[in-house]
């Protein structure tokens, strides 16, 4: 991580679907798009070109749900990201947000 360029992507994925949710309402599914993490932030780009960014230090709550849904409350808001191919893992960027946040 630390060899990483600023803004160069530490890991990235696609074919992620991100939900939001907020307190106890059900989850929306918002859309389906590519989730990279660099040593600030946590960005998600739908394949309509919509985004979302997510500063690390504001990330709290992070979380692994059935192995293939990671989550995270930002600014009081749950976000899930469902990995849809079966070799991803959420696992690894629970550590590489943790990794990165520490940097």
């Amino acid at each position: 991580i630390s060899a990483k360029e600023h803004d160069e992507p530490i890991i990235e994925n696609s074919c992620v679907l991100l939900k939001k949710g907020y307190k106890f309402a059900p989850l929306k599914s918002i859309r389906i798009g590519t989730i990279k993490l660099t040593e600030e932030a946590l960005y998600f780009k739908s394949r309509l070109r919509e985004s979302y960014s997510f500063p690390l230090k504001k990330i709290t709550g992070l979380n692994v749900q059935r192995n293939d849904l990671f989550e995270f409350y930002y600014e009081n808001t749950l976000y899930q990201f469902n990995f849809k191919l079966a070799n991803d893992s959420a696992y690894k960027w629970i550590h590489a947000i943790e990794i990165a946040a520490r940097h």
